[in-house]
């Protein structure tokens, strides 16, 4: 139903500061065509307080917004549904939010976002507050049709991916988000088995960043389905 010439995306429990929008369209007004914007965050608690930002490696401007992705698929990092200002015409041209799935919505849909977009603008100037996701949040459900819908995300994005670029960059980004995928349902052998198809299907050898220092080393070693067995033993 909007009609604007940039969409801003808002979750009723999020907050946004009055000058949010007009410093990232002041960011985007010379920027080329398809040209998103993204800023820094801060928890919300529920009790009021604001953690301090917490800066990371991909808190920085790009030349592409499927560079951003890759590093956020390889170091395991986000960007909130409202840290977000993305052009309309961008929006049209990579379709609309898969409402069907249980989990990961943004990071599908952001992430189809991000393989036609053009620079993404880290606008420093500003910040918004992301509430601390309670029990029940779409993010922390553990159902299997949760767990599928991750998986189905990644799918998507990751063929889009290889699509425009298969080299070995993408490829590491592609094995580290998969690992981590597999390492939150790790508790469904066949998601865990498919997983380790696209483990094989990558032909990277990498430690991962993206996951915990013991499975990291672990999976890297020995790939998710052994790696992840070995974590389970050593846990025991």
């Amino acid at each position: 139903m909007s009609s604007g010439n940039y969409l801003q995306f808002l979750d009723a429990d999020d907050i946004l500061p009055p000058e949010k929008i007009a410093r990232q369209l002041a960011a985007l007004m010379d920027a080329p065509e398809g040209a998103v914007a993204i800023c820094p965050w801060s928890f919300l608690h529920d009790n009021g307080c604001i953690d301090p930002p917490d800066p990371r490696a991909h808190w920085r401007s790009y030349d592409t917004g499927l560079a951003l992705l890759l590093d956020l698929w390889l170091l395991g990092g986000l960007f909130p549904t409202h840290t977000w200002l993305v052009p309309r015409a961008l929006a049209l041209e990579s379709g609309q939010w898969n409402t069907d799935l249980a989990a990961d919505q943004d990071g599908e849909y952001f992430g189809r976002i991000l393989v036609r977009a053009g620079p993404a603008l880290f606008c420093a100037d500003t910040s918004v507050q992301y509430r601390h996701p309670p029990e029940g949040a779409v993010s922390r459900d553990k159902s299997r049709r949760a767990c599928e819908s991750r998986m189905q995300a990644f799918e998507t994005v990751a063929e889009r991916i290889l699509d425009v670029q298969d080299d070995r960059t993408a490829r590491r980004a592609c094995l580290s988000r998969i690992r981590k995928t597999a390492y939150a349902l790790r508790d469904f052998e066949d998601m865990v088995a498919q997983a380790a198809a696209w483990e094989r299907r990558l032909s990277v050898v990498d430690l991962s960043p993206s996951l915990p220092p013991v499975a990291r080393l672990l999976i890297g070693l020995l790939g998710i389905r052994r790696g992840l067995a070995a974590r389970s033993l050593l846990k025991s």
